[in-house]
């Protein structure tokens, strides 16, 4: 009779647990599609390098827990139609370029203005040289998460150029709420 008593108990609270997990899920759906739909960076930059880097940058700003594993999830290797058949993914840490040959290292922004730290305090480093296309796709696939880039159109590859964060109203004034909260 006990044992039946303890697998009833168990069933309840795995229901209740599953019941909780459920409700979590749909909660941060909703607040993450609010959170996309109201959030906005505008990503301004001279090269594609530059634009590249700073959309990453905005994507960290507003998902700042992101891990590497995150990142190659949300932005896989397909994007970079020339990288699909070189690499499994489109970041790797920093410490795994140097097991690479040389040549395939300078297929990597590598460079110490070009490092990105996650928030585990983890250095990763992004492929470089996109083709047209390619970057066209991936300026789409960071407009999925509100960040968007200037109209103006990327100079060159090899040039070097910084990148600016413009934070929309839309955007400040979720941060303001969220801190009062």
């Amino acid at each position: 009779m006990n044992v039946k008593s303890n697998q009833k108990k168990n069933l309840k609270e795995f229901q209740t647990y599953q019941l909780k997990n459920i409700y979590l899920q749909k909660y941060f759906a909703i607040i993450s599609t609010r959170y996309m739909e109201e959030s906005r960076i505008i990503v301004h930059g001279t090269t594609r390098q530059s634009f590249i880097l700073g959309m990453v940058n905005a994507y960290l700003a507003i998902n700042p827990k992101t891990t590497l594993n995150d990142l190659n999830r949300t932005f896989p290797v397909g994007l970079k139609s020339d990288a699909v058949n070189k690499f499994n993914h489109l970041f790797i840490k920093l410490t795994d370029l140097y097991n690479l040959e040389e040549k395939d290292r300078e297929l990597f922004m590598a460079k110490h203005d070009e490092i990105i730290t996650l928030y585990n305090k983890m250095n990763v480093v992004l492929q470089a040289e996109w083709q047209s296309e390619d970057f066209d796709n991936l300026v789409k696939r960071f407009r999925q998460y509100g960040i968007d880039v200037t109209d103006a159109k990327p100079s060159g590859v090899y040039e070097k150029g910084g990148f600016a964060l413009e934070y929309t109203d839309n955007y400040i004034q979720l941060l303001k709420k969220e801190r009062k909260e």
